[in-house]
């Protein structure tokens, strides 16, 4: 599969999903418009060379779009968090994410043959199972996500030595971007689903103990 493909068919139907209604199920926490406008100057900057540091011999690069998503999931972070201690909590949370995502790509580099899903499915599968156990909010998982994923590469970088480039943003950084959000989403709206169940099956058990014991 050619990188690039998987973040980009994810991201188109997330646009269309959120254009058409589903918003309340994968984003309920997220305001549309800033959003959408996130999500296309995203699109503007990635075909860009727009590299930094613009050196071919540094160690690792960061595409100006993920200054662009660091930047919107920072200020997500910022205005979601009213306590500093919920902020330092998502911080070191993104910090634990980011250490799991680096060493389980470092692991995998040495030798992929054990995996659950697949080399590069695992890891942001984690990362999503992980964001999703710090919090419950979509747009703290998406903060969550977006940081470790940023920190993972820095410290599969730090891992790595000087053999290997880290081009943080290149179209497979996002591929693995886009599968955690892809997976936390669907987790969310399992455990939602399942939470649901649960009140149900509840008031049915209460009520007909009541009915029983009048």
């Amino acid at each position: 599969m050619n990188p690039g493909f998987l973040s980009i068919w994810i991201a188109l139907i997330i646009m269309i999903l959120l254009l058409t209604g589903w918003k309340s199920l994968l984003a309920p926490d997220f305001n549309k418009k800033p959003s959408l406008l996130v999500i296309a100057i995203i699109a503007v900057c990635l075909p860009l060379p727009l590299w930094w540091p613009n050196i071919s011999a540094a160690k690792w690069q960061i595409h100006a779009s993920v200054v662009v998503l660091l930047a919107a999931a920072a200020l997500s972070l910022y205005f979601q968090a009213e306590k500093w201690s919920t902020r330092s909590y998502l911080i070191t949370a993104a910090v634990i994410i980011g250490a799991a995502w680096g060493l389980m790509r470092k692991m995998y580099s040495f030798d992929p043959i054990y995996h659950w899903l697949g080399p590069m499915w695992d890891a942001p599968l984690l990362a999503a199972l992980l964001s999703c156990m710090f919090s419950k909010s979509s747009v703290g998982q998406f903060t969550l996500i977006a940081w470790g994923s940023f920190i993972g590469s820095l410290i599969y970088c730090m891992l790595a030595g000087v053999s290997q480039q880290v081009l943080i943003g290149a179209w497979s950084w996002w591929d693995e971007l886009a599968l955690a959000l892809l997976f936390a989403a669907v987790i969310r709206i399992v455990m939602a689903a399942a939470a649901g169940i649960k009140n149900k099956i509840s008031a049915f058990w209460f009520n007909n103990r009541r009915g029983g014991t009048a």
